[in-house]
């Protein structure tokens, strides 16, 4: 059985959208079916844990079927939420004057979201299989796989423990050292080889072979994306130390698959057309009943 860690209750309670159940307790036919996690006689079934999937983006759903921990992480949440609510009905705290007067507001905003969404909805086939095909087509190069860069670095380590006399003196050498390569490109690798700290690219000249997006420093990608092809980048500082990055080349990642991401950009298209339908719902409402305001 999996431990529960502790969780702050109130940031729970403001988070969560409770999923619409009449009461918190197992009811008889509750109790037969598996449950998936309990906390003091309060339970979630295997049913419930399925709807709550069903309401859950595509992204979310494929994360916590993949991976345990936050699949976990994600049941406790609404386990603990789930419990707050059942203590909260046990003393009659929902019928407390202001907490009624909030579950009428929050009534009336869930009544009108859901009535737009209703006249906006699209219709059950969209989109068709050749409106899916066009969309992908026309915007087939943002699908692609993560990428890659041919680069190298100069690299200067800053220790852990510097004070702020060696950290200017390593930024100021790095200062130096970029000057000295812009000053003759061609001679990159030697200097890397002589003065980088980074010693397992340094035997090659700064050369780092070809690396994925996630395989460098946010810092590294920023300057990257702001050169061309073999050119060098101003000095950088990490977390570790300052890099002097030079890119050789660009590889695009390869198309991904319409199947592979045909849910997605289905729902995507829904969500458009959704909105494009509401605005004109709502154009449409007023036109035929033309509002008068009287207040002054």
């Amino acid at each position: 059985m999996k431990k529960f860690s502790y969780l702050p209750l109130i940031a729970l309670i403001l988070a969560w959208e409770s999923p619409a159940m009449a009461s918190d307790l197992p009811s008889k036919s509750e109790k037969s079916l598996p449950v998936v996690a309990e906390m003091g006689g309060v339970m979630i079934s295997d049913v419930e844990w399925e709807a709550m999937k069903k309401r859950l983006d595509p992204n979310t759903r494929s994360t916590l079927e993949k991976e345990e921990q936050a699949r976990t992480k994600f049941i406790q949440d609404a386990l603990i939420k789930k419990f707050l609510l059942s203590q909260a009905r046990s003393v009659g705290f929902d019928k407390k004057p202001q907490v009624q007067e909030e579950f009428d507001r929050l009534a009336e905003q869930s009544l009108l979201a859901q009535y737009v969404a209703a006249q906006s909805e699209p219709a059950a086939n969209y989109p068709s299989e050749a409106e899916l095909a066009s969309f992908y087509e026309h915007n087939k190069d943002s699908l692609r796989q993560p990428g890659q860069v041919h680069v190298a670095q100069i690299f200067l380590a800053v220790p852990p423990d510097a004070d702020e006399t060696i950290k200017k003196a390593v930024r100021e050498r790095s200062y130096q050292i970029f000057k000295e390569v812009m000053a003759n490109p061609k001679k990159f690798g030697d200097i890397a080889k002589v003065k980088s700290d980074h010693k397992e690219s340094a035997a090659k000249g700064g050369d780092m072979g070809w690396l994925a997006g996630n395989q460098l420093l946010p810092e590294m990608v920023t300057v990257l994306a702001a050169l061309q092809p073999y050119e060098i980048g101003f000095p950088v500082q990490s977390s570790g130390g300052w890099h002097i990055l030079r890119l050789f080349e660009v590889k695009k990642g390869d198309f991904l698959p319409l199947a592979a991401v045909k849910e997605s950009l289905v729902n995507a298209l829904r969500r458009q057309e959704s909105q494009k339908r509401e605005q004109e719902f709502l154009k449409q409402l007023i036109e035929k009943n033309p509002p008068t305001i009287t207040a002054k």
